[in-house]
């Protein structure tokens, strides 16, 4: 059963890149999270993660993570964590001046509360994320045509408050190590600006690792960045006790 769950993955795998191979939209998101148990109800963690967009041609942002959570109640997980992130970015001009590609640096808090209820085989969980994101200013002095001397602030700080609000429905096959599910997630800010729906599954490879393999599609409002709206995502899980 194990080398048939195996084989599955990897053509699961194939399957959904070379789909994604096919149009010229996509973004492709890897993942490799690890969480230790510490103390009783409480857990620390890290995830690295990159993606990609155009066919892996250009890189779209890279987060380095840190959490701890605590669960007071079996089925409530209160977590906080911290981000650093850089957005990579492309062909900024002013008319003087063209810059190559740069990574933005992005600071970001956040504080979860999930709430998971189990029946059967399925799962269902609720979660609300809080963020608080800031970046940090760029900006270049330079002669201008006159020989004035200027300075282009191409990068300037932002600070902004967002709520996430995350519905994930899964349900475990028995006897075997798949989780499939679904999720749809709402962001917030001051209006609606995008959701996130996704479709995948779980695999359990053993008691201390795991893999889960999705498709995301995103939408956004009118206020929001422009997105590449398909995402082909492959996240690593180590839970060590």
């Amino acid at each position: 059963m194990k080398r048939k769950s195996i084989i599955l993955l990897f053509l699961m795998i194939f399957t959904l890149v070379s789909k994604a191979e096919s149009r010229s939209d996509y973004n492709t998101w890897i993942s490799f999270n690890v969480e230790k148990g510490v103390a009783k109800n409480f857990s620390v963690g890290g995830r690295a993660e990159f993606r990609t967009q155009d066919h892996f041609s250009k890189t779209d942002y890279w987060i380095l993570r840190l959490l701890a959570n605590y669960k007071p109640l079996p089925w409530l997980k209160l977590t906080i964590g911290y981000d650093f992130m850089g957005n990579k970015k492309f062909d900024k001009s002013n008319g003087y001046i063209t810059l190559p590609s740069f990574y933005k640096d992005i600071h970001r808090a956040f504080l979860d509360v999930t709430g998971t209820y189990s029946v059967n085989q399925f799962t269902f969980s609720l979660r609300e994320r809080y963020i608080y994101a800031t970046d940090t200013p760029m900006y270049l002095d330079y002669l201008d045509s006159s020989g004035e001397m200027q300075r282009w602030e191409y990068s300037p700080r932002k600070h902004s408050h967002l709520l996430r609000s995350k519905l994930k429905i899964s349900y475990a096959i028995k006897d075997t190590a798949f989780s499939p599910f679904i999720s749809n997630e709402l962001f917030i800010g001051r209006i609606f600006e995008q959701s996130r729906t996704c479709a995948g599954t779980g695999i359990k490879i053993n008691g201390v690792n795991s893999i889960s393999i999705y498709y995301m599609w995103q939408y956004k409002g009118t206020s929001a960045p422009k997105l590449n709206n398909h995402v082909i995502c492959v996240d690593y899980n180590v839970k060590l006790k």
